[in-house]
């Protein structure tokens, strides 16, 4: 009689998935810092070597990427970030903004404890001192984490799925436009 785990599943698989959720981390943090910045067109191949992993989880995580609305995928050639445009970045914050005003009505429904009600604060004075010392990058950091605990606190799941994908789709651009600034 085999063996097999008790959930049913494959030990196989198992590996499979987290080397493809380690694949989707790995290549969707190039593409956030920039590392692979719009345009950028990797392969398959180059991928694998380069997270030194088989082939089989990178293409699962570049599937997953273009699910995302970050590359695409051109047989052949591998993935292509996808830039974002202007009109990509209104329709992202048109829709961000409509669902943290929703998080933040549900939150003030529900209420939140003093503890809670803090990490938002903290969060703003952590903007407002990166502000002073003209720390954008500590800005970016602190005005993320804000977003995200309004999000949270709104206790969502499935709006704060949405939020984040969102969010990631915008912080590419986010982070170049906060050099452009005076």
């Amino acid at each position: 009689m085999p063996l097999t785990p008790k959930d049913g599943g494959s030990h196989f698989e198992q590996d499979r998935v987290s080397s493809a959720e380690r694949a989707y981390r790995a290549l969707k943090d190039l593409i956030l810092s920039n590392e692979l910045p719009a345009g950028s067109q990797l392969l398959e191949q180059e991928a694998a070597l380069r997270l030194g992993m088989s082939r089989t989880p990178v293409r699962e995580a570049m599937i997953r990427l273009e699910q995302d609305g970050v590359v695409e995928i051109r047989p052949r050639h591998g993935m292509r970030v996808l830039p974002v445009s202007a009109a990509d970045m209104r329709e992202i914050y048109d829709v961000l903004t409509s669902l943290e005003a929703t998080a933040a009505e549900m939150v003030a429904r529900k209420g939140v404890t003093a503890e809670e009600l803090q990490g938002l604060k903290d969060a703003v004075g952590e903007m407002e001192a990166a502000l002073a010392s003209d720390n954008l990058d500590g800005w970016a950091a602190a005005d993320h984490r804000f977003h995200e605990l309004l999000v949270k606190l709104a206790g969502n799941q499935r709006l704060q799925q949405i939020v984040t994908q969102l969010s990631e789709q915008a912080h590419r651009a986010r982070m170049l436009t906060l050099r452009l600034r005076p």
